[in-house]
Parts: C-alpha cells; structure tokens; sequence
C-alpha cells in the first residue's frame, strides 16, 4: 500500500516503539520461563508435608506454562526479526 502522510520518519518511529515493545515483553517471558524452570525443579518439601498431590499439580501447572512461555517467546522472536528487517528496508530506502 502507498501511503501519502505517513512518511518514512513516522513508519521507522512506529517501528522503533515496536521493537522497544517487543523487546521488553521478551524480556519479560523470558523471565517467566526461568521462574517457571525453577518451580517445577522446587522439591516443594514443605507444601508437600501438608499434601503430596501438591507435586503432581505443580508438575501439570509449571508444564503448561512454561510451554506456553518457550511459544510465546519464539512468536516474539519472529515479530522482532519482522520488525528489525522492516527498519533495515526502510533504512535503505
């Protein structure tokens, strides 16, 4: 599409604030799979003294949600290489 009012400087600032958003919520899954790598290697000895199915439920939980944070993560992964790709055309134009 040609656009008429939305130049070069604006279409390479859009990006920039959208590779700064992605960025961070990269850094933030990022966090969430370390958390999550941690917990699910937690002996949880003392929550597992009051009920032992506790294990098995962390087990499930930590499972999912770190799976749901490695997809999450790769997703950003590709929407920052999108993005970095879009600067650098934009770059050369």
């Amino acid at each position: 599409m040609e656009y008429r009012k939305f130049g070069p400087e604006q279409r390479r600032e859009v990006l920039e604030n959208t590779l700064a958003g992605l960025e961070s919520q990269h850094y933030a899954r990022s966090l969430d799979i370390e958390k999550w790598r941690k917990i699910l290697s937690d002996p949880l000895n003392e929550a597992a003294e009051a009920d032992t199915r506790i294990r098995n439920n962390r087990d499930s939980e930590a499972k999912q949600q770190l799976a749901a944070a490695l997809y999450d993560l790769r997703k950003l992964e590709i929407a920052i290489e999108q993005t970095v790709a879009e600067l650098d055309a934009l770059g050369k134009g």
